[in-house]
């Protein structure tokens, strides 16, 4: 049986995922788990399982690839926020020409796990955002921007470090004070919460905020290349509104409309361009723990 046109909400259950696919199918579940951990199963909620290991493992080793493929996307597009038919079949589409990027995700293998190739991660990255309605769009990236925020976050050291000595004799000068002052202002701000450049002087260049991307993305990835970092500063002069919105921004329907808004942040998907295949891995983790 196929779970052709089956749909993850809040309230699908293993229950219903279970009642869709072949016997089989289920009773391989079933002994893969044993009676108790399945009943369990068939009573929760798809998307609070999520990425369970302890879940996602039997379904990957028993469902067929397209079934646990409609499986793990449905999941994905119900907790990124895609409640439209044509967000769920276009994160479908996706996960069916790259089904291994849907096991992967899971943190489980597929068929032809040991083959899979992280390059595979770019056109499924670069579609992604692309499956969403506007509204949708500007949900997800606010979440995804919190995410960062919260699990990769700025210092007022790394932020001090980014300025250069143009941009702190700036602040030095308008501000009317020493540099140690400065340094316990700014790193202040930071561990206060308040991650944002001192009120007051416009003394941020572009350059300064593309520095930061860098931090950022060398926090999130680990060992990133000469090549990527060059890349990323390239891509954050070149787009400094996008690094404005990432770096102190937010969205605020008062300010801009969701159009604006998304007008802004979906060319920052271009960042992962800059990534070498090795560094790519990253996604995988951001992606599980924002729609998993």
């Amino acid at each position: 049986m196929s779970l052709e046109g089956f749909v993850v909400i809040a309230g699908t259950t293993g229950g219903d995922l279970l009642d869709g696919v072949s016997e089989a199918e289920a009773s391989c579940v079933r002994d893969e788990v044993g009676d108790a951990a399945y009943q369990e199963i068939v009573d929760s909620a798809l998307v609070d399982m999520g990425a369970d290991p302890s879940i996602a493992a039997p379904m990957a080793a028993c469902l067929s690839e397209g079934n646990f493929v409609v499986y793990s996307t449905g999941v994905i597009a119900a907790n990124a926020g895609a409640h439209s038919d044509e967000s769920r079949n276009c994160l479908t589409d996706l996960g069916r020409a790259s089904p291994e990027f849907a096991y992967v995700t899971f943190g489980v293998e597929g068929e032809s796990a040991t083959s899979f190739d992280p390059e595979q991660l770019r056109p499924f990255i670069n579609n992604f955002m692309g499956c969403f309605t506007t509204s949708e769009r500007v949900l997800l990236t606010v979440r995804t921007m919190d995410h960062i925020a919260a699990t990769t976050p700025i210092s007022g050291r790394d932020f001090l470090d980014a300025m250069g000595e143009d941009v702190v004799n700036c602040y030095l000068d308008k501000l009317g004070m020493p540099l140690e002052q400065f340094e316990i202002l700014v790193e202040t701000a930071f561990a206060a919460g308040t991650s944002s450049a001192p009120q007051g002087p416009d003394c941020l260049n572009t350059e300064t905020i593309a520095e930061i991307l860098v931090i950022l993305a060398t926090r999130m990835v680990g060992d990133l290349s000469d090549e990527s970092a060059a890349c990323l500063r390239s891509f954050g002069i070149e787009h400094p509104e996008f690094l404005d919105l990432m770096a102190f921004g937010d969205f605020d329907p008062e300010t801009m409309t969701e159009e604006q808004f998304v007008d802004i942040s979906m060319p920052g998907l271009g960042v992962f361009e800059c990534f070498a295949t090795s560094e790519l891995l990253f996604v995988q983790t951001l992606i599980i723990d924002m729609v998993t």
